[in-house]
């Protein structure tokens, strides 16, 4: 069961908004995902016009998506947890691999 919750390789929140999956040293995978950058119909993306509101506006995007991010249904609580051995994303969810009986 700890190798389901374990991913070779070093991902920060902003590695992760790159990945639809991730393989975890048990060989099953992660679904990684988030919330914001789900655009809901009818909804289009607002422009800006100046430099400084358009970096503004990135900024706050970005930090928005960062806070958004899931793993398997679980939120992301605090990412980016620096490690001896690599970094950790803390998530309010235990992860479970199919086919897994309790």
């Amino acid at each position: 069961m700890l190798k389901y919750h374990i991913v070779p390789g070093y991902y920060t929140a902003d590695d992760l908004l790159d990945r639809l999956f991730l393989k975890t040293l048990e060989g099953q995978r992660l679904r990684v995902w988030s919330d914001v950058s789900e655009v809901p119909l009818g909804e289009e993306d607002i422009a800006t016009g100046g430099d400084a509101l358009s970096y503004i506006s990135s900024d706050t995007v970005t930090t928005a998506v960062r806070e958004s991010i899931k793993i398997n249904g679980g939120h992301v609580l605090q990412a980016n947890v620096i490690a001896d051995n690599g970094i950790m994303h803390v998530i309010d969810k235990v992860l479970i691999p199919q086919f897994t009986m309790l």
